[in-house]
């Protein structure tokens, strides 16, 4: 835990929600995973995903689709927290790692979301 009080999944759940397809140890390859998470998203997003979709939407002038991987094989085993693709282009995906780690260098996803960031939305 940090200042926050939050763990880091729990600092996830709290940004950008929840996938129903939750990992019970089996491995899936990387593309697999990602259709499991697309296909099993929650009913509501997160105020913050929200905002997130409405402005990368607006930054790059055309719908983004955002999918929360929290708790499933991609986050798990994959590292990828979150995705945005262009809408029914999901051949162009760019992945999210959360975290509260404030010493953490490396990640698989494209892009670290710190709590710094999810403060200030529009910088990032």
């Amino acid at each position: 835990m940090n200042e926050t009080g939050l763990t880091g999944h729990l600092f996830e759940e709290k940004v950008i929600g929840t996938c129903k397809a939750r990992w019970a140890g089996a491995h899936m390859r990387y593309r697999e995973a990602l259709e499991e998470v697309r296909k099993n998203q929650p009913p509501l997003r997160t105020p913050t995903a929200a905002k997130l979709v409405a402005m990368v939407s607006e930054k790059l002038g055309q719908p983004v689709r955002f999918c929360t991987a929290v708790g499933s094989c991609a986050d798990v085993l994959h590292g990828v927290d979150g995705f945005f693709e262009l809408q029914g282009k999901p051949e162009f995906v760019v992945t999210i790692d959360l975290t509260l780690n404030t010493n953490k260098d490396a990640c698989k996803a494209d892009l670290f979301v710190t709590l710094d960031d999810v403060k200030n939305l529009p910088v990032l």
